[in-house]
């Protein structure tokens, strides 16, 4: 039988994740702002953009979170995958969307729509995870449902192939960012240099999950992951307060 709401964890998690996002764009968070967030999940970040007096709408594929979205916090969401979304164009002065583009098979495209529907002087966030190399294992970073991966050059790259910057017109330094459209006199981003993912995957340690196992690093990673599961699982219900 399937599901009829997200579980608590999740929905506990992304409350936590919907004030900090809050927190990020508070410069772009005022009232009377048309507020799209593009993969809303189960509303959390929408509900609190509404009580700053702003209208708001979801974009949700999935059944059991768009339900939820709705019934549990007022949401208007639309439950349809982004490719059958018809918006009008210039329509949100602000955009967001939070780990959600690198499950797309079209992510390029999806930022295209996005920019799209963005209104002249709105801002678009975007938040995808950071794909360099570091010192975990890569067997532990690369998750099944990721379709693809970013760097900041990448996600600079897609963005300005839609006539995007990032808002303060630097290069990314961070798969975290916002962005807005170009100015007639902008430059865009310069695609990344050729073999690009050949260096990153280069710089990734070599790996060997029985060894990782041996060393008791997945042990003490299953244990966090439990912890905060039981954290987020068993705490006081959702609120906005």
């Amino acid at each position: 039988m399937a599901s009829k709401a997200p579980p608590k964890f999740h929905t506990t998690r992304s409350l936590r994740d919907a004030r900090a996002r809050l927190t990020k764009l508070s410069a772009f968070i005022k009232p009377g702002q048309r507020v799209l967030d593009f993969g809303c999940g189960s509303g959390e970040f929408l509900m609190l953009a509404r009580e700053q007096g702003c209208s708001v709408l979801g974009i949700e594929p999935g059944e059991v979170f768009a339900r939820y979205a709705r019934e549990t916090h007022g949401i208007d969401v639309i439950n349809a995958p982004w490719q059958a979304v018809d918006l009008p164009d210039g329509q949100f002065d602000l955009i967001t969307s939070n780990h959600v583009v690198e499950h797309l098979r079209a992510p390029v495209d999806a930022i295209g729509a996005m920019a799209r529907w963005l209104a002249p002087g709105g801002a678009l966030f975007l938040s995808v995870p950071d794909m360099r190399p570091n010192d975990r294992p890569a067997f532990e970073r690369f998750h099944f449902a990721h379709v693809h991966g970013f760097v900041p050059a990448t996600l600079q790259a897609a963005a300005a192939r839609h006539g995007l910057v990032p808002v303060d017109g630097e290069p990314l330094t961070d798969t975290t960012a916002i962005f807005r459209h170009a100015r007639p006199d902008e430059r865009p981003a310069p695609l990344p240099p050729p073999g690009l993912a050949n260096t990153l995957a280069e710089g990734y340690p070599d790996a060997s999950i029985a060894a990782y196992i041996l060393s008791g690093r997945y042990f003490r990673a299953a244990g966090r992951r439990f912890r905060n599961w039981r954290r987020d699982t068993f705490r006081v219900a959702v609120s906005s307060s």
